[in-house]
């Protein structure tokens, strides 16, 4: 690896301000982490581990459960839990994602089910709601918290039904995780139709998006 390049992008990540803050995958901490665990598995340099355990160490104890009450994968709580369930899994920490993510599936399924949603969360994030959900029961085998994980899938993907209109099929020069829905949709719905619930559901969406 170029070590000017890493050395260069490094402090650019690390001059950025938003970092004191900012816990989320896309833009915070959680996504730094990943990076330096990756950095260090792919170099093999300490200090990079160190650095991520650093920050993972803050994340926690910053309790960011309580304080950051917003629930999307690009900067909220949903984004987090997917960054400690990667570097769960791949071995670079230890720990229980089921017990990290309880709070957070209550929080969710609250949101879901009491507010309207499509006022506080964009398209693109409700969409992604469904591939933390997938990620969810991956990793989930209480069949009660099994059960909620996947009506929280019906619910969204009732919702996403009554969402898409003429706009969600729209086509852009470039691609954005934030504005082509089709693909990002159609992945996440092919995620959830291996757990076996609502197949005849997900195949009416899939076959309405392909049409168009």
């Amino acid at each position: 690896m170029n070590n000017i390049l890493t050395d260069t992008l490094n402090k650019r990540l690390f001059n950025n301000s938003s970092l004191d803050s900012d816990y989320g995958l896309a833009h915070g901490k959680i996504g730094i982490i990943i990076y330096l665990y990756e950095l260090w598995n792919y170099t093999n340099e300490e200090n990079y581990k160190v650095q991520a355990e650093y920050l993972l160490d803050d994340l926690l104890e910053n309790n960011f459960f309580i304080d950051n009450a917003e629930l999307s994968v690009e900067d909220g709580m949903c984004g987090i839990l997917l960054g400690l369930d990667y570097i769960i899994s791949n071995g670079y920490v230890e720990g229980d994602i089921n017990i990290l993510s309880k709070e957070v599936d209550d929080l969710l399924f609250k949101q879901i089910t009491f507010e309207n949603l499509e006022s506080k969360y964009t398209i693109s994030q409700i969409i992604l709601f469904l591939y933390y959900i997938h990620k969810r029961l991956k990793t989930q085998i209480e069949n009660g918290e099994r059960f909620l994980l996947k009506e929280l899938a019906i619910k969204i993907i009732n919702k996403l039904d009554i969402l898409i209109d003429s706009s969600f099929f729209e086509e852009y020069y470039t691609f954005s995780i934030y504005k082509d829905h089709v693909p990002i949709v159609m992945k996440c719905l092919f995620c959830l139709i291996q757990h076996g619930e609502k197949k005849e559901k997900i195949q009416k969406i899939i076959e309405r998006i392909t049409l168009n």
